[in-house]
């Protein structure tokens, strides 16, 4: 299905429903025609419950926003994927102001931004219940909660991994995990990987840029990071739980001693000058990181690495850092 302003798919609402009743996997993709506009939601969340793939133009091209009235998208049980999209402006009255995906989904987030949501409760961005979410090469910006988990929100998650992407300016009022929090409840775990994630500017009473939390009778929550910053003004990286575990892979950079920076290459007590993220729509993914410290990066392997191992290492004044990657 093609989703455009004059082709034989008008609505998007029409090309979701059919893509739903369908028992294989359909894609959508979102007509050059759509360029440079914003796809303004004014029935509520577009849901969607078969196995889609969304396919935008780019998120500096196309923006799809629940204008501050809802969710933007509702994802059931199933396989989705979401490709350059600047998913903006949603509001929940309970959890995921932008993203809410229900237990079951294996859902793939690439080479998007979510940004300028609200959940009155927890995941200001997206919440991710019961299920796999992959984020690649994506932003979450200037997200808030209410309760919990300004940004993402992972409740007993299933391997689920942020991959070169970058988590800022998100917030909580209430308690903790103004980038995320990732909890496992009863009988339960929850894992959590990040890759080459930059984690700058996100405030919260506690854990500031995440927490690792675990219920009463929770198998095990765990975070795992690695080649990744943590910056804030907050507490900064947090576990709650008895069975909550924060678990550094090297090469990280925190901005006070938490997070359990013990692995080869990991840098403590280490503040960059100043972190900044553009709000203009075609700059959400660039975020300028200027440096003062030289910790050793080991080979890197694609371009988040090669920017933060040359901005690190360099011995002249602070220099730009891509945080993520275009």
């Amino acid at each position: 299905d093609v989703v455009s302003k004059t082709g034989f798919v008008t609505s998007r609402r029409d090309a979701l429903n059919c893509a739903n009743a369908r028992p294989s996997p359909s894609t959508i993709n979102f007509s050059n025609n759509l360029s440079g506009g914003t796809i303004r939601l004014t029935q509520g969340a577009l849901p969607v419950t078969g196995s889609v793939n969304l396919r935008g133009l780019g998120a500096d091209l196309l923006t799809i926003s629940g204008e501050n009235t809802s969710q933007v998208f509702t994802f059931g049980e199933g396989t989705f994927t979401v490709s350059g999209l600047d998913i903006a402006n949603g509001r929940s009255s309970f959890n995921g102001g932008a993203i809410d995906a229900a237990p079951g989904h294996d859902l793939t987030i690439r080479d998007s931004v979510i940004r300028n949501s609200h959940a009155n409760f927890a995941g200001g961005g997206l919440r991710s219940n019961e299920g796999t979410l992959t984020l690649i090469n994506s932003a979450v910006v200037n997200n808030t909660a209410g309760f919990q988990s300004g940004g993402i929100d992972f409740f007993n998650a299933s391997n689920s991994q942020i991959i070169n992407s970058t988590i800022s300016g998100n917030s909580v009022t209430t308690t903790s995990g103004g980038g995320f929090t990732n909890t496992a409840s009863s009988d339960r775990s929850s894992l959590v990987t990040l890759t080459n994630v930059t984690m700058a500017g996100n405030t919260a009473p506690s854990g500031g840029s995440f927490v690792t939390a675990t219920g009463s009778g929770a198998i095990e929550s765990r975070t795992r990071y690695r080649n990744s910053i943590f910056t804030t003004s907050d507490s900064n990286i947090v576990a709650r739980g008895f069975t909550a575990r924060n678990e550094s892979l090297g090469f990280n950079i925190s901005s006070n001693g938490e997070g359990n920076l013990d692995a080869e290459g990991d840098k403590r007590n280490t503040t960059p000058c100043w972190v900044r993220f553009r709000t203009t729509v075609d700059e959400h993914q660039r975020m300028l990181c200027y440096l003062r410290v030289r910790p050793l990066i080991p080979e890197a392997t694609h371009s988040h690495s090669t920017n933060l191992a040359n901005a690190l290492n360099s011995t002249s004044e602070p220099r730009a850092l891509l945080a993520s990657s275009t």
